[in-house]
């Protein structure tokens, strides 16, 4: 099956947009919870992505050795990657509701989502469903994306106040315009590598530091996104500033919303759905 990816891999000056995916195996499977058992859950879904894709397209080339699949593959945008490991599960799912719970916002009603059955026969079923999702899919290819802090943010000597001033760009270490390619799988990868997963909302941060191209127009390399990107990120001060890093992270890909109305005060309102743990043996998504 021809998957289009909701964001393109860029590789060199070659734009992928698609690739052929097929359903899992039962060695794809085991694979994949093979790396996810030791908590590797990025890694799982690269050995997954793997072992799933036939090929990958541009307009005039085609990746086929598996090999420069799984290399090219790590290049690969998250939010596409979750997009073509979801179209590929379903091919061997074919039950796809997910059941919740979830709060009306103004009365606070209870709205279940759910299947009810009677003597094996369903009479009712509410559930939402993965397949019904909204993808949204880039139009024309941008590689990054930019975001002005509200308030500059600086790293300051404790002994001076003054911001501390990298010896190498000579220049203040404080951030106020973020350049952010969109997160990769090796991002998320090289994220977990140096965070660890004990910690979810800095391991996020952490995934925004590895894809920053740019601070305030400066390139930045390694050795500054390791001494200074976390510093940076948990010293923003307006928290309104991460929100808007995420929205722009999750503008294109699978919606995990839905719309929702309370039966007893006729509010409507997009609930957030539980994705992650509807696969028992899908990769987890980010």
């Amino acid at each position: 099956m021809i998957e289009r990816f909701p964001i393109p891999l860029k590789l060199n000056d070659t734009i992928y947009h698609s690739c052929d995916v097929e359903a899992p195996t039962a060695g794809v499977l085991a694979d994949t919870n093979k790396t996810a058992d030791t908590g590797d859950r990025f890694n799982s879904n690269l050995v997954f992505l793997t072992g799933c894709i036939k090929s990958i397209m541009s307009d005039s080339s085609e990746i086929t050795e598996r090999v420069q699949i799984k290399s090219a593959l790590r290049r690969l945008p998250y939010r596409s990657a979750e997009v073509v490991s979801l179209k590929s599960i379903l091919m061997v799912h074919k039950d796809d509701g997910i059941e919740g719970v979830y709060f009306c916002p103004r009365c606070n009603t209870r709205v279940i989502s759910q299947i009810i059955s009677e003597n094996g026969e369903v009479i009712s079923d509410t559930r939402d469903f993965i397949r019904n999702l909204d993808i949204e899919y880039m139009q024309d290819y941008e590689e990054n994306f930019e975001v002005q802090l509200s308030e500059p943010t600086f790293i300051v000597s404790l002994k001076t106040g003054e911001a501390i001033v990298d010896m190498k760009s000579n220049r203040p270490v404080g951030m106020s315009t973020l350049k952010i390619n969109h997160p990769t799988l090796a991002n998320c990868i090289d994220a977990q590598t140096r965070q660890g997963v004990s910690d979810e909302m800095r391991l996020q941060y952490r995934i925004y530091v590895e894809a920053i191209s740019e601070i305030d127009g400066m390139e930045i390399d390694r050795p500054y996104r390791d001494k200074y990107g976390m510093m940076l990120f948990e010293k923003i001060p307006n928290i309104n500033d991460i929100g808007e890093i995420t929205k722009r992270v999750h503008e294109y890909g699978i919606s995990n919303k839905v719309k929702k109305i309370c039966p007893s005060c006729g509010k409507e309102w997009m609930a957030r759905i539980n994705t992650s743990n509807f696969f028992e043996y899908a990769p987890p998504i980010m």
